[in-house]
């Protein structure tokens, strides 16, 4: 009798997390339609609807006297890291000026400004408040999910599905939903719904990154002889999904987008050779599909990709121009910056020639120079110790698909970061969220098991 009970919580928790993962699937794959989220109705709607699954999720639990299968206890680092942001952001919002802070802001052409707060928009700081705290409860939800290792690699497998997808809808719309919307030189490009094809590109080389990890995981596998046609059809599958994820990716004509989703690939590659648990053979193999994809990608429908590689010392010198802008409004305010998602808001006060007057510079186009903006340099500089952290976490786990995968896209995200404002587009930032901390909690998981087994 003692022992039915004793197994019958992880049971239900196991069901309960099977339900969740079901649900944030739903909200992960339909995040991109409207616009990529990147609209502030659209992170309202969202963090409610992650409050609401989160909400019943922790209800339930309680009702089954039932305790998190990962909890904040599990990461220190990141769980202490993660709050001290969510409180500086917090702090941003508040009117300071009652408690005598009202500082004096010297901009170039001699214009000065006082705020009683430090965000010069505390309205729009507070939607990035909530934007923050939405990927905080998403990290922790996906960490539940990806406690059972089998349960990890189904939503793995589901989310690359989910890529494919768009991949699939960006071909068939290439330039229309552009046209559509009246977005000047969006003819013939394939934006998918994220309008934007930095972003689109960002999230299709996840896409590449996921798929070479499960490719190689089905290499992996000794199975039986029984099994061996179903691995075959499964790699056959996931190259079909890759074949289109490439060709999307390459019709996006996005140049530092192309070259992360190569980069990741390569990463996720390099890596699990370091593990050697294939023989050579099949590992030059894999490395000349991965080189035979590429060129055939470019021959097939590259030649509007490398006709912007024309244009590639033209575009760098626009770029450096902004930057040299951006980073003089970061030394401006170097320890608080100017407030979350204030950006577009503050940077007007630093925009002159030769940054041309006639683009509206909504985005710093480099999410670090945006970070070190918004938050200043100490505390805009957390989120990139957080996926540091998180990154040294995952080369120290065992291999796994949903390790490599996640290494993967914290390449992709880091290079193409350096150059564009991808992970500040909620529905890339959802799958960034959900596939590193899927494979912490898979990491986490199998653990446990192990000691458990000892």
């Amino acid at each position: 009798m003692e022992r039915t009970r004793r197994h019958a919580v992880p049971t239900n928790r196991g069901n309960a997390n099977g339900r969740l993962g079901g649900m944030l699937l739903l909200l992960v794959g339909l995040s991109p339609l409207p616009l990529g989220s990147n609209r502030p109705a659209f992170w309202a709607a969202w963090g409610v609807a992650l409050g609401v699954i989160g909400l019943v999720y922790f209800l339930s639990q309680r009702a089954r006297d039932s305790a998190l299968s990962i909890g904040p206890r599990h990461l220190p680092e990141l769980t202490i890291l993660f709050i001290v942001l969510l409180l500086f952001v917090a702090v941003q919002v508040l009117p300071l000026g009652g408690l005598g802070y009202s500082p004096i802001q010297t901009f170039p052409r001699g214009l000065q400004l006082s705020a009683s707060s430090i965000s010069l928009d505390p309205a729009t700081t507070s939607l990035t408040l909530l934007q923050f705290a939405s990927y905080g409860l998403l990290a922790l939800l996906f960490l539940q999910v990806g406690y059972r290792n089998s349960r990890a690699d189904r939503v793995l497998n589901a989310i690359f599905a989910i890529i494919v997808a768009y991949g699939l809808l960006g071909i068939v719309l290439q330039g229309q939903l552009g046209a559509l919307l009246g977005i000047p030189g969006s003819g013939g490009i394939a934006t998918g719904p994220f309008v934007n094809r930095n972003s689109y590109a960002t999230y299709l080389a996840f896409g590449l990154a996921i798929g070479v990890a499960l490719a190689i995981g089905q290499l992996e596998r000794g199975e039986s002889r029984r099994k061996r046609h179903r691995r075959v059809a499964t790699l056959a599958l996931i190259g079909v999904g890759l074949f289109v994820i490439g060709a999307a990716l390459v019709a996006t004509q996005s140049r530092m987008g192309f070259v992360a989703g190569l980069v990741g690939a390569l990463s996720v590659t390099l890596l699990a050779l370091a593990g050697r648990r294939l023989g050579t053979g099949i590992w030059l193999g894999i490395l000349a599909a991965l080189l035979l994809g590429t060129v055939g990608m470019l021959a097939l429908n590259g030649s509007g990709l490398l006709e912007r590689l024309g244009s590639l010392e033209t575009a760098g010198d626009v770029r450096a121009d902004l930057y040299r802008q951006v980073w003089q409004m970061i030394l401006s305010s170097p320890l608080v910056g100017y407030g979350g998602g204030t950006f577009e808001g503050a940077f007007p006060l630093f925009h002159q020639l030769p940054v041309s007057p006639d683009v509206v510079w909504n985005k710093a186009h480099s999410t670090y120079f945006a970070l070190w903006a918004e938050f200043g340099f100490i505390f805009g500089s957390l989120p990139l110790i957080i996926v540091l952290a998180v990154a040294i976490r995952l080369l120290a786990a065992r291999p796994s698909g949903p390790r490599l995968a996640a290494i993967g896209v914290i390449v992709v995200a880091a290079v193409h970061s350096s150059v564009d404002f991808s992970l500040e587009i909620e529905a890339v930032a959802f799958v960034f969220v959900a596939i590193v901390f899927l494979a912490i909690g898979a990491g986490i998981g199998a653990a446990e098991q192990r000691r458990h087994h000892a």
